[in-house]
Formats: C-alpha cells, sequence, structure tokens
C-alpha cells in the first residue's frame, strides 16, 4: 500500500523575497509548476511577432496589492525606474492585463502582452516560490528575468540561468538594471536564451513530466 500526500504551499520559505529554508526530511519531494498545451495553444494563437519584431522591450504585470507582494511591488518600481531612465517607458508595459486568478481560464489579452514583448520580468511571493506567472512568460517565447528560485535547485531537469532563463536578486536594483541593459544590447544572445528557455519547459516541465516525476520519486510503478 502507497499512501500519496500532494501539498498546495511551497517547499521553499522566503522571507521578504529571499531564501530562509527548505523542508529536509527526505519523504518529502519539491514539486513545482510546469507549463501546459493549453497555455502553447493559447499562446500560438496570440502571437502575432517574430522576436527581434515583438513591439515591447520590457513587460512587467506583476501585481502588488497585499503582504505577499512586497517583493513584486519592489520589482515593479525597479523595473519602472529602468523603463524611465533608460528612455524607453513608450516600448515597455509595466501594468496589469486583464483580471484572471489562479482559479480562472487564462485569459488572451494577457498572454498577448506576454507574447508581444523582448523580456519579460516575474517576481515570486514574498513568502514562498512558485506561481504559474514564471511558466506563462517562458511558454510566451519572451527571455524570461526571474528572482532567484531554490526549488529549481532542487527537481529534474532545473532550467539554468543565462541559458534557459535569467536569475536576479530582487533586492539588488542594480544587479537587475545591469542585466536588462547586457540582453537588450545583445538581441541574438537573448533570442536564443528564450528559445532555449520555450523548447526546454516543453521537453521537460509539462504536467507529464510533473506525474512522472512523482511516481518515479513515490517508487510507484502502474
Amino acid at each position: 500500500r502507497h499512501e500519496l500526500g500532494y501539498f498546495k504551499r511551497s517547499f521553499v520559505k522566503r522571507s521578504n523575497g529571499t531564501f530562509a529554508h527548505f523542508l529536509s526530511d527526505d519523504t518529502v519531494k519539491p514539486l513545482t509548476y510546469s507549463g501546459s498545451q493549453e497555455l502553447a495553444g493559447i499562446a500560438r494563437k496570440v502571437s502575432e511577432f517574430s522576436y527581434q519584431g515583438r513591439p515591447f522591450i520590457i513587460t512587467n504585470v506583476l501585481r502588488t496589492e497585499g503582504d505577499h507582494n512586497k517583493n513584486r511591488k519592489r520589482v515593479v518600481e525597479m523595473t519602472k525606474e529602468y523603463a524611465r531612465v533608460r528612455g524607453i517607458g513608450n516600448s515597455s508595459f509595466i501594468g496589469n492585463v486583464g483580471d484572471g486568478h489562479s482559479n480562472t481560464p487564462w485569459q488572451q489579452d494577457y498572454m498577448k502582452q506576454l507574447c508581444s514583448s523582448k523580456i519579460v520580468v516575474t517576481c515570486n511571493p514574498n513568502s514562498w516560490e512558485g506561481d504559474f506567472r514564471l511558466w506563462e512568460s517562458l511558454m510566451s517565447g519572451a527571455l524570461v528575468f526571474v528572482d532567484q528560485m531554490k526549488v529549481m535547485e532542487l527537481i529534474p531537469y532545473p532550467l539554468i540561468s543565462g541559458k534557459h532563463f535569467v536569475i536576479y536578486d530582487s533586492s539588488n536594483k542594480t544587479m537587475l538594471h545591469e542585466l536588462l541593459d547586457y540582453y537588450i544590447s545583445h538581441p541574438k544572445e537573448s533570442e536564443q536564451i528564450a528559445n532555449a528557455g520555450y523548447e526546454y519547459v516543453l521537453a521537460h516541465h509539462m504536467p507529464k513530466d510533473r506525474v512522472d516525476y512523482v511516481l518515479r520519486s513515490s517508487n510507484i510503478s502502474l
């Protein structure tokens, strides 16, 4: 007889957006969100541009309300400042699109905005790791910037910064701005990483991969 329990909240605990600790009991296995075929289909449907033809240089659609979004609010302000100082406000989108939540279907106007941007800056909640925003952004084919994630060190086929996406420190404005400077000034490299991240999610981070991981980690065979 096997018993399995699924706990929705994060394997990793954070404090003010930075890693605090994770449960070290080896009977508890880390699990994170994934891409989806439905999401890939929506992205293909709403995509109108090649990577280099995308009209927005940067998109940041993070919500900032509530204590769980304090980290995100800081990153939104950093992104706004960058766009203002670099004079790219007219080719950046920083704000909310749609009114979707975790219990609502994916909205096409939201995905269309992601698919219209070369770079998407996203961020984990304040006290835990993991949300659909990272995977939505990766499935859009944009170059994704996300703050540091411990869980990527713990799961099979981890995404690698500089190869599949870009990791930044959400408490370090200078680092974020310098990384944006670099990738905006290296469009071919940005496109290569964006494409690699998209393909890597399709190959290793879809729902079937999560189910396979759960069964293998639990030594269950069907």
